[in-house]
């Protein structure tokens, strides 16, 4: 590791000690301090209630469905999705899948046994390369993804929750997101960092005869 990383990694490591949510997350046995990003975001929107299917993409390493877990009121509400391995949660359902391939929605549907899902959540966020155009076509291939996803699995009047990052295009993405939901707020969460770009998209009451619309992101 070179000197400058060596740096980086003692600064971002002295952040982190210094941040009461990775603390309180260390101290609660949490999987990760965005569990307390989602929390707040059920607290001033009334997500998530008993009884909802809750799907949760990008889910690793399991704080959003740990949260959303506590809310179900029943074991097997959730299912959890990412590329990488999550080690298991008592009652969440996981499933290893690249949501980029192109037969993923399907697998998705075939994997819930076609059930429409209550609330579709995303903390999922693309590789940085540093390259704005390259950064955001991958934003925006992201946020497609997501809401293909939506059009296949999430039922009438249903709800989504996903991370996105504010750029000169968030007016394109939030208008794209209007044409299939009956509201769509924008909300960041005081565990985000004051210093990142991260924000919520909360869109809620799906209009699933117009999810079609939502093709324009791509």
């Amino acid at each position: 590791m070179s000197r400058s990383s060596k740096r980086a990694a003692s600064k971002w490591q002295r952040f982190r000690q210094r941040d009461k949510f990775v603390r309180e997350a260390s101290r609660l046995d949490l999987r990760s301090r965005s569990y307390f990003k989602l929390e707040e975001l059920d607290r001033h929107y009334g997500l998530l209630t008993p009884g909802l299917l809750i799907l949760d993409l990008g889910a690793a390493p399991g704080g959003w469905s740990q949260y959303a877990r506590t809310k179900t009121g029943k074991a097997s509400n959730v299912v959890a999705v990412d590329i990488n391995p999550m080690k298991p949660i008592d009652g969440v359902q996981f499933i290893q899948l690249d949501l980029a391939d192109v037969d993923a929605v399907q697998k998705l549907a075939n994997y819930l046994k076609q059930r429409q899902v209550d609330v579709v959540l995303s903390d999922m966020a693309p590789n940085i390369t540093g390259n704005s155009a390259i950064d955001s076509r991958n934003y925006f291939d992201l946020y497609a993804a997501i809401f293909k996803i939506c059009g296949a699995v999430l039922k009438e009047s249903g709800s989504l929750v996903f991370k996105f990052f504010q750029t000169d295009e968030t007016p394109v993405l939030k208008k794209r997101c209007q044409l299939a939901f009956d509201s769509c707020r924008i909300y960041k969460p005081k565990p985000s960092r004051s210093h990142s770009q991260e924000s919520y998209m909360v869109a809620l009451g799906f209009r699933s005869h117009l999810a079609d619309l939502l093709s324009t992101m791509q």
